[in-house]
Parts: C-alpha cells; structure tokens; sequence
C-alpha cells in the first residue's frame, strides 16, 4: 500500500509538471504573438512617418518652387543614405557626384506621384503638367 501511494504522489507529480509546462509554452507563443504584432505596427508606424515627409509635396498642377523643395529634400536625403531616386522620366535626376540636375522652371506647373515598394516610397517622378483638351 505504501508504494501504490508513493506511485500515485508520483504520477500526480509529473501531471502537474506536464501542465504547469504546457501552460508555460502557451504564455511563450501567445507573447510571442503579441510581439510580433507589436513589432508590425512599429514598422507600419515607421514607414507612415518616413513616407509623411513627402506626402505634402505630392498632387499634380504643383508649382515649380514645390517641386523644387521636393528635389532639393531628395537630393538631401539622399546624401544622408536614405535609398529614395527619382522616378524615369522626372524632370530631376542626381549626378555622379550626387548634385541635383534639374529642369524645373517657374512658367510651368508639375505633377508629382510616388512609387511605393513594400507601403514605403522609393522614388518620386516630378514631371510637367500636361492640360488635357477641353480643361
């Protein structure tokens, strides 16, 4: 009798060592989870601020000095190592020697978009605004 008693001890023993880590892997995966959630919205959050910076420069029938500020912040970030170009077929592009060309004058207007890899912009196109017939 002494022994079945010991081995029930025993058994309820190693019951609630199971449960206690099953418990403990469930905590595991569940934060982990929620940190990986967590660490979603840090970079969702991160590439709405880094895309905020050139939203305001964005739309069409821009003046020239707004398509001027936007090249002049894009040649800047770009020498501070952000990877953002401008678009094929942008009246701006960057030298070999990381200096901004440009042929953007004051008697015309531009429309500036944005090319978004990954929910992030990776180049803007500045390109003069065309009037459509009839407008």
């Amino acid at each position: 009798m002494d022994n079945a008693s010991k081995a029930l001890i025993m058994a309820g023993a190693i019951l609630i060592a199971v449960m206690l880590i099953s418990l403990g892997v469930l905590l595991y995966n569940r934060a982990q989870d929620v940190a990986e959630t967590a660490m979603g919205s840090v970079d969702s959050l991160g590439n709405e601020a880094f895309n905020a910076q050139f939203m305001s420069y964005l739309g069409t029938d821009m003046k020239a000095s707004t398509a001027r500020q936007l090249a002049n912040k894009i040649v800047a970030s770009k020498a501070a190592g952000v990877d953002i170009d401008f678009a094929a077929g942008s009246v701006c592009s960057i030298d070999n020697s990381g200096k901004l060309t440009s042929t953007i004058t004051n008697a015309k207007t531009y429309d500036i978009s944005a090319n978004y890899t990954s929910g992030i912009i990776t180049s803007i196109a500045i390109k003069e605004h065309t009037t459509t017939a009839g407008s």
